[in-house]
């Protein structure tokens, strides 16, 4: 899942490593946007691998970039830059429900940005558990 966030206003925002967990602070329309779809040009991406069989509480680890190995998992996003975080959730066994925290800067305020399916946590069931649903379900 890749979620594209945009600067709309005129300060820095400061985007720090997502945290797996519930809901807090909403952010308030008008200070960031939150693109869904490619973007455009001069686009930096962050990856975060999650492994949901880990327990609890879940923590994403930050992939950098080859083309830049030292890059930090905070960004500073100035006016029209644009952040793609790239969140890769696995799991072998089970069947796991997750939301997304992204803890933001604004204007010198803490937020929080939960990203989520609608307002529902997302769901991803082990690879062993789907496989195993898939062969119960194509024997009937």
């Amino acid at each position: 899942m890749t979620v594209t966030l945009e600067n709309d206003g005129d300060g820095t925002v400061i985007v720090d490593p997502p945290r797996f967990d519930r809901h807090r602070d909403a952010v308030e329309a008008g200070e960031l946007s939150w693109v869904d779809g490619l973007g455009g040009g001069g686009v930096v991406m962050q990856r975060y691998d999650v492994d949901l069989d880990a327990g609890d509480p879940l923590v994403g680890t930050f992939v950098p970039p080859s083309s830049d190995p030292e890059a930090s998992p905070s960004r500073y996003l100035v006016k029209g830059d644009v952040l793609r975080v790239q969140v890769v959730a696995s799991a072998e066994y089970g069947s796991h429900r997750w939301r997304i925290e992204l803890p933001l800067i604004i204007a010198g305020k803490e937020k929080v940005l939960t990203i989520d399916d609608r307002g529902s946590p997302f769901m991803t069931v082990g690879r062993v558990d789907a496989q195993r649903i898939s062969t119960a379900h194509r024997d009937r």
